[in-house]
């Protein structure tokens, strides 16, 4: 009680304890002086002004900008670098005007929507949904830039997602069938090999049944999410072609992988659940949409009204916000979303404070934490983010003015009374809602929830996992834990955690889709050893 009490009281006067005030508004102009009744207009003039005015001699306590509510629409990312810090007794501050809602948006709004009426796609819709449909034409409203579907997913680096759509912030699902849950492959006819425990498989390549897939044939870029071969990865791949005689499907290489591994080939097994999305023919729910990257029309078809809605697609492929060797910046009580990259990243530097924010509409992660020292993230919502919450990780070199792995040497990095849920979106693999990595960090406090895949990974060193609730996680994923351990490829070396006074519940393989291998609240897997 102690150590929180000293925390939160410390948070609370660094973010109160500045003297000098900054304005920015959605209403102001970079000309403005920057005072409340004349704010500036953009972070970047605020920015300008900081650093006038540490010209002069930081003023005491350090500086706060104030944002006033409103929407601000980033076309480019905002940079901090070390140009921009504070000092530890002086911090510079960032924070919304008490009661108003702040929010950084990496996008765009969408609003010449009309109702479908072309005819010839119209045949190509199903049923129910004709006369439920409105398109927008992107390029009219200046967005030519979609991004592209890629391979994703598993144990595989992250990727920026492609385009996305989000109705009064709820992100919306690209049209896909089955519309929930998945559907399965068929019997491995001829297979190229087999796998202890997990049975027969063909080399990309599987039966169907039915004839759904034989709707597809005018569709131009139709991918597939599924396990195709481990219960704890689920991967995008690219469809191929379908052999209607056969009811076969097959499907592209991963391109991630190098060309000699069985991944790269794509192991798929039998009775492995998987769907298929980017299909306008499979256009048939409300919240569900397509968009033709040759022509720029997005088919939507929304839950209400879209004339008297927010719609929004993201355009941003960087993070909202970027700290470069920056330290001693607050950010507080911002509301950060929708871009295809992460929310916020923030790069070595010292004593970075995100508190009492929210990270939500991401493609990626909301917070990455890569080097530096103490920096806290305190006190944040992170929701319906593309791949996992907070990555607190290290560079990998010797040298000491990094924290690194061989000198053991903790980055104290804290991650602290969050709440993280509806994460990993896509990927289906390691994408949690902490991902710990590097030496001596500390996550407490937090609630985590809601995810396909674990709640919380950790590697390396001296770490302190403590007082966290986790429910709902890993509910489609076995073969793992709540909590998870690997070690590759430093085995018997991730000593020195500790994890105590967890509260783990209903973590279960009963809504796994999965059919074998179990399930744990905490899997120390590989060769591990040392931890408390």
């Amino acid at each position: 009680e102690k150590q929180q009490e000293s925390i939160g009281t410390q948070i609370v006067r660094k973010i109160d304890s500045a003297r000098k005030q900054i304005y920015i508004s959605p209403n102001g102009k970079d000309s403005n002086s920057g005072t409340k009744e004349m704010p500036f207009a953009t972070i970047q003039r605020a920015q300008q002004e900081v650093k006038k005015l540490k010209e002069k001699g930081m003023p005491a306590g350090g500086i706060v900008v104030y944002l006033r509510g409103g929407r601000y629409f980033l076309q480019e990312g905002l940079l901090f670098g070390k140009d921009d810090s504070g000092t530890e007794t002086a911090p510079v501050v960032y924070r919304s005007y008490p009661g108003e809602q702040v929010r950084f948006i990496g996008g765009k709004q969408i609003t010449n929507f009309t109702p479908l009426t072309d005819e010839a796609i119209l045949k190509r819709l199903p049923e129910e949904a004709r006369g439920k449909v409105w398109v927008a034409d992107l390029k009219q409203a200046g967005i030519t830039d979609y991004g592209q579907f890629v391979n994703r997913g598993g144990d595989g680096k992250g990727a920026l997602s492609a385009l996305e759509l989000f109705f009064n912030g709820k992100v919306m699902q690209i049209a896909r069938w089955p519309n929930e849950g998945y559907a399965r492959t068929g019997a491995v006819s001829s297979p190229d090999g087999e796998a202890r425990g997990r049975g027969k498989y063909m080399f990309g390549k599987f039966h169907y049944s039915g004839d759904r897939p034989e709707r597809w044939f005018e569709e131009k870029d139709v991918w597939l999410h599924g396990f195709w071969y481990f219960v704890y990865s689920k991967d995008h791949v690219k469809l191929q072609s379908i052999d209607v005689n056969k009811k076969m499907i097959s499907v592209m290489p991963d391109t991630r992988w190098h060309p000699t591994s069985p991944r790269y080939k794509v192991t798929i097994g039998q009775n492995v659940p998987y769907y298929a999305y980017n299909l306008l023919c499979e256009l048939d729910t409300p919240e569900e949409w397509y968009l033709d990257r040759d022509d720029g029309k997005l088919y939507f078809y929304p839950p209400s009204d879209p004339r008297k809605s927010e719609i929004i697609v993201s355009t941003l492929v960087t993070p909202l916000i970027t700290m470069d060797n920056a330290s001693n910046i607050v950010i507080s009580g911002l509301t950060m979303e929708v871009t295809r990259s992460n929310a916020m990243e923030i790069k070595n530097g010292r004593n970075n404070l995100i508190t009492s924010s929210a990270f939500r509409n991401t493609g990626q992660w909301g917070v990455v934490i890569k080097g530096g020292w103490e920096h806290k993230v305190v006190g944040c919502d992170i929701y319906d983010v593309g791949e996992g919450g907070v990555s607190l990780d290290f560079e990998r070199n010797t040298s000491l003015l990094i924290p690194c792995r061989k000198e053991l040497i903790p980055a104290r990095h804290l991650v602290e009374n969050n709440h993280i849920y509806r994460f990993n979106r896509f990927d289906g693999g390691y994408r949690e809602g902490v991902s710990i990595d590097g030496i001596g960090q500390r996550v407490s406090h937090n609630l985590i929830n809601e995810s396909p895949m674990m709640g919380i990974y950790f590697n390396a060193n001296d770490h302190i996992i403590e007082f966290n609730e986790l429910h709902d996680v890993s509910y489609e994923g076995r073969e793992g834990g709540a909590l998870y351990c690997y070690g590759e490829p430093w085995y018997l070396m991730s000593r020195g955690t500790v994890i105590r006074n967890n509260f783990f519940h209903h973590i279960s393989t009963r809504s796994s889709p999965n059919l074998t291998h179990g399930l744990n609240g905490i899997h120390i897997d590989a060769m591990n050893a040392g931890l408390v």
